[in-house]
């Protein structure tokens, strides 16, 4: 054992004095909070109480040795009445204010309280919340509910939708069954998450022909009175008989868009509407936007287009003059190979459909699709339970399998585009000096193709889309834009404020049952994998799912996460995040920190009395 080199005085007792040698000397020294003593002069402590004295005054000291290591956990000396118990106090480490966003739920950790003569064995819960409800390991709490010491951090409160603030009080309990006459109000106050944002009506000026494509990007868009607008929704799609959307990205080509689509700023701008050759009349489809606290705007906007043809109403059988045949077959759609699907990623930020990876299978008890999703809990899971297993990146190293039977290639440190092939490609784009952070100087555009690739950004804002096969994709620096595409994939966005998405909807020619969704298991004996693991990293990113089971999470700053389709697995982990499960039964998991938390209620399966 190390010997001991002194002792610190950590606090000084809380009414009375304590003095170094005896007071009634002309030697003593009044003690203060910091005072170093030797191990002989720790003998030579006293201690004066005032007159009226309670017998609650208590002092704590530490130890370190020769080593300079310190005791971190101080000892307690206290100086009761001899003959009376002295009741315990019961605290709270944040002045007992706790916020919570309606709908959400708040890790109550600070909580506590001290015996002056004795410790703290259980605490009561007095008064309980008028308004959300008090959990510990999935068992709301009531009146009288005693809590053993060891576990009052674990308190978890629930907040109602609409909720607007409450109060409860709880109460330490000593080794000599005495409770605080005087219990402990702890208020829980209500963020506000801010006005939602308004979104652009739009009607095209003028009529547009069959088969012809209008630009709609320029004229749509939304404001934040509050905040800035972050994303955007498609909520509905026009009648697929009239037209189709698609965003013409200038990077990464031609994509289709679906109801319930999310769209960066960047996508919007680029959304195209294209007409049908049968198109006739008006049509119209919604889109919201959603700002940066993760509100949606209640009333989406509408756009209208117009056609150039007249309406034309089928005459009537055996009318004058109108012999013909009202059932004229519609005509076929020319095609155009401008607007062929391409192999480019899901513009989408909303989809997923695939076999369960095992790692998920242990949340959802289930090993297969096709599965009915596990029936809503009536009680909340102990926190434990409502911890997924981590789920490690693979590191960013070469793989043994880089050798000269496939694609290797990098970027020379300037803005680079690199195309891999149909087998498993080894492709890292700006591999040059080291450049701050959004610069141009090492941007590259990753075109993976087919196999499964390893593909490594480096530096600048760089574009990579994946392909088909299961793929491992790293961002690097900057702000990237990474598509997992076919496959179930791996995407760490590591630093920067990035765009991940997932799996894909893009049927292309992997359509492997011709009507058939070839991403639904239950009816497709060949359905598409899109099962992926998203990492955001470091920074502010934007991640989505997509199509099939998915595990997200957020990493460090403040994120947003969107499950997608299927029974996806979101934790938002450090920061301020908001995550929604979107479709599917969901397990949402908020993170550390003072993160704010939502779940959409109506459609995700929230894992209630999981940590903050």
């Amino acid at each position: 054992m190390t010997p001991i080199a002194f002792y610190t005085i950590d606090s000084i007792p809380t009414s009375g004095q304590l003095y170094l040698g005896d007071p009634t000397t002309a030697n003593s020294r009044l003690l203060a909070v910091g005072d170093r003593l030797t191990p002989a002069e720790l003998q030579r402590l006293y201690y004066t109480a005032p007159t009226g004295y309670d017998g609650k005054s208590f002092f704590t000291y530490s130890a370190t040795d020769q080593l300079g290591e310190a005791d971190e956990t101080p000892a307690k000396v206290a100086f009761p009445i001899p003959g009376t118990n002295v009741p315990p106090d019961t605290f709270d480490g944040r002045d007992g204010r706790y916020d919570v966003a309606p709908g959400g739920s708040v890790k109550l950790s600070d909580l506590f309280g001290e015996d002056p003569d004795g410790q703290v064995v259980d605490y009561r819960i007095t008064k309980i919340p008028t308004s959300g409800t008090l959990f510990l390991d999935g068992r709301a709490l009531v009146v009288g509910n005693e809590i053993p010491a060891s576990r009052i951090g674990d308190l978890v409160f629930v907040a109602p939708a609409g909720f607007t603030g409450t109060t409860f009080e709880f109460a330490a309990i000593d080794d000599r069954d005495v409770i605080d006459p005087t219990p402990a109000v702890i208020t829980i106050g209500a963020i506000d998450i801010g006005e939602p944002p308004d979104t652009t009506n739009y009607t095209v000026k003028d009529p547009i022909a069959p088969g012809s494509v209008v630009n709609l990007g320029s004229s749509l868009g939304g404001s934040d009175s509050d905040g800035t607008v972050a994303l955007y929704r498609i909520d509905t799609l026009p009648d697929p008989r009239q037209g189709r959307l698609i965003i013409d990205d200038p990077n990464l080509g031609i994509s289709d868009v679906a109801a319930g689509d999310i769209l960066t700023p960047f996508q919007l701008a680029n959304l195209k509407f294209i007409a049908a050759a049968t198109f006739n009349g008006t049509v119209t489809f919604t889109y919201s936007a959603i700002d940066n606290d993760g509100n949606i705007d209640p009333t989406p906007a509408t756009v209208s287009i117009t056609s150039t043809t007249p309406i034309i109403t089928p005459p009537t059988p055996g009318t004058p003059g109108n012999p013909g045949d009202p059932t004229d077959p519609e005509p076929e759609e020319p095609t155009d190979d401008r607007f062929e699907p391409l192999d480019t990623p899901r513009s989408a930020l909303s989809e997923g459909n695939c076999e369960l990876p095992p790692e998920l299978a242990m949340l959802l008890e289930k090993d297969c699709l096709g599965c009915e999703p596990p029936p809503q809990p009536e009680d909340l899971p102990a926190p434990a339970a409502a911890i997924a297993p981590t789920l490690p990146l693979p590191p960013l190293v070469y793989p043994a399998w880089a050798s000269i039977d496939l694609e290797r290639r990098a970027g020379d440190g300037d803005a680079n585009r690199l195309d891999g092939s149909a087998a498993d490609d080894f492709l890292i784009g700006g591999l040059g000096s080291d450049a701050p952070v959004g610069a141009e100087r090492d941007r590259d555009a990753i075109y993976a193709n087919g196999g499964s690739d390893y593909l490594n950004g480096s530096e600048g804002n760089d574009t990579i889309r994946a392909g088909k096969g299961d793929d491992q994709v790293f961002g690097g620096k900057d702000d990237d834009e990474l598509y997992g595409e076919y496959g179930s994939d791996t995407i760490d966005g590591e630093r920067g404020n990035d765009t991940i998405v997932g799996g894909t909807a893009r049927f292309g020619d992997e359509e492997p049952g011709g009507d058939l969704d070839p991403f639904d298991a239950e009816t497709n004996p060949n359905p598409i994998r899109s099962a992926d693991r998203l990492h955001g990293g470091e920074g502010n990113d934007v991640i989505s799912g997509n199509r099939d089971r998915d595990t997200i999470t957020g990493g460090d700053g403040d994120d947003t996460a969107y499950g997608g389709r299927d029974h996806d697995w979101v934790a938002g982990e450090a920061g301020a995040d908001v995550l929604f499960g979107d479709l599917g039964d969901d397990t949402v998991i908020g993170g550390n920190g003072e993160a704010i938390d939502r779940f959409d209620s109506d459609r995700s399966r929230h894992s209630p009395g999981w940590p903050r």
